[in-house]
């Protein structure tokens, strides 16, 4: 694997892909078999939502620097700004892909304000098991045969139209069964107050998923969003059940791990590119979040 700058990847990159795709546009991609992708052979950071679906084998994938294996009749859900790498393997799995871009997303309107927490719950648990069963129900085989059906209509004058309609289509299915799936945590707000809290939440975690770690602290988020930052502290608490100053940290800590794991820059640089300001902070930094020294984390790393 290569090391050096982390490569963005959108929907639009898979157009250069033949072979495998079965489809590709602007904002959808349908993949039958990832393994000929050129893709996550190094890590790359989405700028898009991915549904992989392991219909054979075993796939291992690492997403932020965490391993996850997915078996046969397993899922994982992958969402913008994650950091995703497919470590070398003898026999590889089988993956199928589903791909949306974040324009895409952004024009699911309510669906999206309604699945913030949605969206918290798959960036800590990505994986969806076989036992959920939300991948066997047969109105995903319908929609998937309906797609399939029009994909091999090439001249049909509407085609993309229909693909998008039916692709939207199965995206609402997808997440509302997931949902089904999420504990549900009592709250006695008040609809209108949740809704206002959600959306307080969502444009945080933007913010922080778009941050490249130099922001450390809640004041300058609070700024950003116009709030003070003991509100935007209870908002965050309430919505999610962590502090904001945690979610930040965590954030900063997937990007410092990827450049202590798979750069080669000294310690002083890897201070100096999250703007600490001496590499004894940023030690300190580290040594509070991993239990062991920048240095220590990158010999252990390099052991495995």
């Amino acid at each position: 694997m290569k090391k050096g700058t982390i490569n963005n990847i959108r929907i639009e990159n898979f157009k250069n892909v033949s072979g495998c795709v079965d489809y590709v546009d602007d904002d959808i991609v349908m993949i039958s078999d990832t393994n000929q992708l050129p893709y996550f052979k190094e890590i790359v950071r989405l700028e898009c939502m991915l549904f992989a679906y392991c219909t054979e084998g075993t796939a291992l994938l690492e997403i932020n620097n965490k391993p996850y294996l997915l078996e046969a009749g397993t899922s994982i859900v992958l969402l913008p700004t994650v950091l995703v790498y497919c470590p070398p393997t003898e026999r590889p799995g089988r993956l199928q892909l589903l791909g949306f871009s974040t324009r895409f997303l952004s024009n699911m309107g309510e669906l999206r304000k309604r699945s913030i927490e949605t969206g918290y719950y798959l960036y800590n648990n990505p994986i969806l098991h076989a036992e959920d069963d939300w991948e066997s129900y047969s109105v995903f085989e319908l929609y998937q045969q309906l797609i399939r059906a029009r994909l091999e209509s090439k001249h049909h004058p509407c085609r993309k139209q229909i693909i998008h309609h039916l692709m939207s289509a199965l995206f609402c299915e997808i997440i509302t069964k997931i949902n089904e799936f999420i504990p549900k945590q009592k709250t006695k707000e008040k609809k209108e107050d949740i809704s206002q809290s959600t959306y307080i939440f969502r444009r945080f975690m933007d913010k922080v998923m778009s941050d490249d770690g130099t922001h450390r602290s809640v004041a300058y988020y609070a700024d950003q969003l116009c709030y003070s930052p003991k509100y935007l502290s209870t908002i965050v608490k309430e919505v999610c059940g962590k502090s904001p100053l945690g979610i930040i940290n965590e954030h900063a800590m997937k990007l410092i791990k990827h450049e202590l794991k798979h750069s080669e820059l000294s310690m002083k640089e890897i201070a100096d590119r999250f703007d600490f300001s001496n590499p004894s902070f940023f030690g300190k930094f580290v040594k509070a979040h991993l239990g062991m020294s920048p240095q220590e984390y990158r010999n252990a790393t390099e052991e495995e």
